[in-house]
């Protein structure tokens, strides 16, 4: 991103750029969460994202345009558009997790730890993902 100075003499991100990236942070919830969760209509993935349905929306909209996900009928329930990530789509999410911050803290932090440990956690993050999904997330 290209920095400018301000009237102060600071070096900031320019604002055009700033609001482009949280439009992409956006679509990268929305891609993030239909990998994670397939299958999600909009209203399903605005409650889950905590966004208006027109937010959601224009974001969808944006994603089946760049061919990384797409709308459709996808089991017998014909009544209700459904949303998932093409193979594209697939290949970005786990790019952009891969890529996160968030992900390399992590990995530098498991490096560090115990095998015996590493697989408590495990243990504990499958019994926490199987109790998320019986209950619905």
């Amino acid at each position: 991103m290209k920095a400018v100075q301000n009237r102060n003499g600071l070096r900031t991100l320019s604002h055009s750029r700033i609001l482009l990236n949280v439009g992409v942070s956006k679509q990268l919830s929305i891609l993030n969460t239909l990998y994670a969760v397939p299958e999600l209509t909009q209203q399903e993935l605005a409650e889950r994202l905590i966004s208006s349905k027109s937010t959601i929306s224009v974001g969808v909209d944006k994603l089946v345009n760049m061919g990384l996900a797409e709308r459709g009928f996808f089991d017998e329930d014909r009544r209700e558009v459904k949303l998932k990530v093409t193979i594209k789509g697939e290949e970005v999410s786990k790019k952009s997790s891969k890529n996160s911050i968030s992900y390399r803290a992590m990995l530098s932090a498991i490096e560090n730890m115990a095998d015996d440990d590493i697989q408590t956690l495990l243990r504990i993050q499958k019994e926490l993902l199987n109790n998320l999904i019986e209950s619905g997330y």
